[in-house]
């Protein structure tokens, strides 16, 4: 133990004070052994309060405060009375604790990044850096102030922040630091994303919080914008994908179409090499009805001129699937070319046990159409209608009139038989040239293509809906208006 020396103090007995203690004789006392008990020669003013003679010395070594009590020279007591400094080291210890004050000020004031201080649950203090991210021009604003009023309502989970605050992050409520996001909303009404890191610190033996933030809002942004081009990305994948479909159906389109073009050269010419003959065929016929009486020859001729009609149809199917001639538009009733297509095959269907069922609109407008074209529709579906209900049946005409998701007004007509139906898996194949179930009793294939080809002309829709047994719902629908529409229409 290094040696002291004596300090002025007083010392209390039983409440009473005892004077100052002083060296003997204006002599420097003698330094304490250490730590045995011994003699010294170094007492101070004699106390004469009691009646046994003692001496009184204080001594500190390191800042530790001693006190020896002795009786004419010889130690009686010794013992360590508490710890402190002497005068100057108090001061150098008030001047290291200013400094050190000081400095933290001015860290908190002069910090780049916002700093606040908050006491239960409110803003008590912030610096300068706080001020500028808040846009905020005066500090008695803030203090006072909770975390959500000045947050935007709702934080971006949609949880109201209000709310938030309480459940969560910002009130601690105990020494655990924590680091979260939220947003906070300026002065100026611009939302504000921050990273907050919340410790608790103790100040006067009282706990408050310490909240430093740092601005995240260009990187929020950044991510929001990088979302945002992801989406975008995902969505030119999507269109990219339906494009590339699409140049597959195109390109099988186009293949078809080749082929389609190359039979109607090839169905024209045969046709044009069929027509003259069986006209005279047809006119010969009628000839030898006019001149004979006797039934047999007369029912003959009948079965021949039939065959002769049906094979002109044909020819006829064929010349308007190979000519592919513009329709010469007017106005038309779709309900009059209806009927008059009707008037055309009522016959057979009599004869067939078909009944008739009209469920026609009269409000629907008139239509711009090739009315011998649309009639020619008509007579195809009617007869394939015919020849799917060998045992008698129903036909269903409904008309009806809308408007496309564009406004523009359209006709709709549904032809429904009671027929047998079509196999789900060749109903995608009907409308296709040359193809027929019924090829083995003289079916052609071409009455569904050569409809599709005038519907597709007149910028219509042609669909198909069909189940075994239950029959088949044919749907055309026309605009009122063709030459604004380029087959946008639905079925």
């Amino acid at each position: 133990m290094s040696s002291g020396k004596a300090v002025l103090c007083r010392y209390y007995r039983n409440g009473a004070e005892v004077s100052d203690l002083c060296p003997v004789n204006n002599k420097s006392p003698t330094p304490i052994p250490s730590p045995g008990i011994g003699r010294i020669t170094a007492v101070a003013k004699n106390n004469s309060t009691y009646r046994t003679t003692c001496w009184l010395a204080l001594f500190y070594i390191s800042d530790i405060f001693f006190i020896i009590i002795c009786n004419v020279g010889n130690l009686i007591k010794r013992g360590m009375v508490g710890v402190g400094a002497s005068e100057s080291s108090l001061e150098e210890i008030k001047k290291t604790l200013h400094e050190s004050e000081t400095k933290c000020h001015v860290l908190f004031e002069k910090s780049i990044d916002p700093v606040l201080l908050m006491d239960n649950g409110r803003f008590i203090d912030c610096n300068n850096a706080a001020l500028d991210i808040l846009h905020c021009h005066n500090k008695d604003r803030i203090i006072g102030l909770r975390p959500f009023q000045i947050s935007p309502e709702r934080q971006p989970d949609g949880q109201l922040s209000e709310e938030k605050e309480k459940t969560a992050v910002y009130l601690t409520g105990n020494e655990m630091d924590s680091r979260f996001e939220w947003v906070h909303r300026t002065f100026d009404n611009t939302d504000l994303w921050v990273q907050v890191s919340l410790s608790t610190i103790s100040v006067n033996g009282k706990l408050i919080s310490f909240v430093h933030w740092r601005d995240i809002t260009e990187r929020k942004q950044a991510e929001e914008k990088l979302r945002t081009l992801l989406a975008e990305l995902e969505s030119k994948n999507r269109q990219l994908a339906k494009a590339y479909e699409e140049l597959k159906s195109s390109e099988a389109m186009l293949i078809q179409l080749e082929k389609m073009a190359s039979l109607g050269q090839i169905s024209a010419g045969i046709a044009h090499e069929l027509k003259n003959p069986l006209s005279i065929i047809l006119q010969g016929i009628a000839y030898v009805q006019s001149s004979v009486e006797d039934g047999t020859l007369v029912d003959a001729c009948e079965r021949i001129k039939k065959s002769a009609i049906r094979a002109d149809i044909v020819i006829q199917n064929l010349l308007s699937f190979s000519r592919q001639a513009p329709p010469s538009f007017s106005e038309a009733d779709m309900n009059i070319l209806i009927e008059e297509a009707l008037a055309m095959v009522e016959h057979q269907m009599n004869l067939q046990n078909i009944e008739i069922v009209r469920n026609y609109s009269h409000r629907i407008p008139v239509v711009r159409a090739d009315g011998n074209q649309i009639k020619q529709v008509f007579i195809n579906i009617f007869i394939n209608a015919t020849e799917a209900m060998k045992g008698g049946g129903t036909i269903t005409i409904a008309t009806t009139a809308g408007s496309d998701k564009d406004g523009e007004p359209y006709v709709r007509v549904a032809i429904t038989d009671t027929g047998a139906g079509i196999p789900e898996e060749i109903i995608k194949n009907v409308l296709d040239p040359f193809f027929t179930t019924k090829r083995g009793s003289g079916g052609t294939g071409l009455g569904l293509s050569v409809t599709k080809e005038i519907i597709d002309r007149h910028h219509g829709s042609i669909a198909i809906n069909s189940e075994e047994v239950s029959g088949t719902t044919v749907t055309i629908t026309l605009p009122c208006n063709p030459s604004k529409k380029e087959n946008t229409l639905d079925g």
